[in-house]
């Protein structure tokens, strides 16, 4: 027992000087941008997906871990194993507010990048409300080949979820509100919370007040779970056990038409015992 405890202290600390290592190098999300207060945590996608010992920290969770539409979902509702993400898990803030903020990229604490750049970015702002309101700000960068989709004309594309990824990335509220589907899994904690938050795929955007904002780089997406009363019951049971808890949140824009399938899991983020009380 003593062997693998230090061999877990030997990892922990490996991971921690990767992960300082590769702030210091990483050119787009400039921490000297940032107040003292925040970020309050920022963990990139290089660093390993463990349950343990990365408490209160985030990753990215393995890449098959949904299940979407496949290619004949419409007529024999199988479903299939997500592929990689489209979009890279790149950090995370998160912090307690006394006003909800909008517009995130536009922010001078923001982790959107200031100097001009090439990608595209996606940016998801969960705000929660409690006792003390707290914001989740999750980063992400878009893939080589969502990259070259994004590019190409409508009229170009033939594959399913490229289509899918087009329609939304230039969409109107209307349609990224009926699309857009949050997939949740909750990989460790306690019962009651598994059963309440379960594993079905919910169209948040016909549940919840969402907000987009759209730039030359980055389309942000706001999400504010105090607008539904369910919502809202659930968090609270997740926020009052949340240092037990290790959730996986995958997102999808839902095909519904079979010239939009295959789907595939837009980006995806792993949640491991976060304390918000920490924030």
């Amino acid at each position: 027992e003593d062997d693998f405890n230090q061999q877990l202290t030997l990892l922990y600390s490996e991971s921690l000087s990767i992960l300082s290592n590769y702030i210091t190098s990483f050119d787009e999300l400039d921490p000297s941008t940032w107040t003292d207060r925040l970020p309050k945590g920022l963990l990139l996608n290089n660093i390993p997906c463990l349950v343990s010992p990365f408490s209160g920290l985030w990753s990215n969770p393995p890449s098959n871990k949904f299940n979407i539409r496949g290619q004949g979902y419409l007529s024999d509702k199988v479903k299939v194993l997500s592929d990689s993400p489209l979009f890279h898990l790149r950090g995370i803030q998160i912090f307690r507010t006394q006003t909800f903020h909008n517009n995130i990229a536009n922010q001078s604490w923001s982790g959107y990048p200031k100097h001009k750049h090439n990608n595209q970015w996606l940016i998801l702002n969960y705000m929660i409300p409690g006792t003390f309101k707290v914001q989740i700000i999750c980063y992400f960068t878009a893939t080589q080949e969502s990259l070259e989709v994004l590019k190409k004309d409508a009229n170009q594309i033939t594959i399913g979820w490229q289509l899918l990824l087009k329609k939304f990335w230039e969409g109107d509220k209307s349609f990224c509100d009926s699309r857009f589907k949050l997939i949740p899994h909750v990989v460790e904690g306690p019962w009651p919370i598994k059963m309440a938050v379960g594993q079905t795929p919910a169209l948040t955007g016909k549940k919840l007040v969402q907000s987009y904002h759209k730039g030359s780089g980055y389309l942000e997406i706001g999400i504010d779970i105090h607008s539904s009363s369910a919502a809202t019951r659930i968090l609270k049971m997740v926020r009052f056990q949340c240092k037990s808890i290790v959730v996986d949140l995958g997102i999808t824009i839902q095909g519904e038409d079979p010239s939009e399938l295959p789907e595939r899991v837009l980006c995806q983020c792993r949640y491991n015992k976060v304390d918000f009380n920490n924030a």
